[in-house]
């Protein structure tokens, strides 16, 4: 595997491509309602793997670009001016104003992050001994050895769970049943145990690194809500129909909580790695959330079509790492030639040196060093 300019091109292009593709598949409803959320979440692992794996294959297919990538090439690496007896290319300069541009990002989530930890540290300790007690109901049907923290946090408006290994849930100032409790409860357990949170941080700095793609950013739009998703999909499957209403209702509660407070997600909490149970702000989301809890499940009855959905994926991923686009130069010198595995090999003098045949040329002699690198190293040796 070698690592060059056009791959990662061809890594940028290719995610991009994926990500357009995701964004439609995570808006149709019914796509979804009929093969689970899991294949978006295989294509959003694929959206990631793919920006990440910037290598090129050894047996990539090379596709040869005569105009448009030698015209880019020319224009990134062509001197501009000279600080200093250095020349700068626009190359140069674009690589700065990626590292200064991802520097910014990261000390900017580290200040909201930091903003957040602020305003949760306004918490008092719950007092509604009901919701002790689910969650403590919750935590022993779950099996799980987990320590919730609960507690409640004028302002916010939503419930919402943080941290990373001790989840601490939170919620607003709202009169909840013991229904809408449970499911509000078990709803942030999940995200915990979803590693949600882990999930939201990567995907921060991702879209950090890369902050000059506005792609990235849409994928992390998508990340949150297939979260979301998942979250509703593992919730509902150990509900039945009322249960499944009141948890609608429940929703439906701090929706209306948001509404006519005119509370909306902080800027700092929607960009935080915290969960949170439902934003007004995005009502398109919530409907799709609402028509897919309602909807009959369909997963079971599509099982070897959603097995043939992972091996598109799968094939997509796969066709996306065979090609690569590199520049092709045309030269005139006659004294300049190509050789090839396939029209060339050297010949071992046991000197040191070898002795490099081919048909364009009578007879060449190169050093051990020399043949260390390329063109010659991928030369076979007689």
């Amino acid at each position: 595997m070698s690592l060059s300019v056009f791959s990662f091109l061809m890594a940028v292009l290719w995610c991009n491509i994926f990500i357009i593709f995701l964004t439609i598949m995570r808006k149709q409803t019914g796509f979804i309602a009929h093969f689970s959320v899991a294949p978006l979440l295989l294509f959003l692992g694929v959206c990631l793997f793919r920006l990440c794996f910037v290598f090129e294959l050894p047996n990539a297919i090379v596709i040869p670009s005569s105009y448009m990538f030698p015209a880019i090439i020319d224009g990134l690496t062509m001197g501009i001016f000279s600080i200093m007896g250095y020349e700068l290319s626009m190359l140069d300069i674009l690589i700065f104003l990626w590292v200064a541009g991802a520097v910014f990002f990261v000390v900017k989530y580290m200040i909201e992050a930091k903003r957040l930890k602020n305003i949760l540290r306004m918490k008092t300790a719950l007092k509604n001994q009901c919701a002790i007690k689910i969650m403590n109901e919750i935590l022993s049907h779950s099996k799980k050895k987990t320590k919730v923290e609960l507690v409640e946090l004028a302002g916010i408006p939503s419930p919402m769970v943080s941290g990373y290994f001790h989840p601490t849930i939170y919620l607003p100032a709202i009169p909840f049943t013991e229904d809408e409790l449970r499911c509000i409860l078990l709803h942030e357990l999940t995200h915990f145990l979803n590693k949600d949170a882990w999930i939201k941080l990567f995907m921060h700095f991702i879209c950090a690194i890369f902050w000059w793609n506005p792609m990235v950013h849409i994928l992390k739009g998508n990340l949150v809500h297939i979260l979301e998703l998942r979250c509703d999909a593992k919730l509902i499957s150990q509900l039945n129909e009322e249960e499944k209403l009141k948890y609608l209702e429940s929703i439906t509660m701090v929706l209306r909580y948001q509404l006519s407070s005119r509370q909306a997600l902080q800027p700092t909490m929607n960009a935080a790695t915290t969960s949170v149970l439902v934003n007004a702000g995005q009502m398109s989301n919530v409907e799709q959330r609402f028509h897919l809890i309602l909807e009959k499940d369909y997963a079971k009855k599509y099982q070897p079509m959603v097995y043939g959905v992972y091996v598109v994926i799968t094939m997509l991923f796969l066709v996306s790492n065979l090609f690569v686009i590199q520049p092709v130069y045309s030269c005139e010198d006659p004294n300049v030639y190509s050789i090839s595995p396939k029209s060339a090999y050297l010949l071992d003098n046991h000197d040191g040196t070898y002795t490099l045949i081919s048909g364009e040329i009578s007879q060449l002699i190169i050093s051990q060093e020399q043949q260390n690198n390329e063109p010659f190293s991928s030369l076979p040796i007689k």
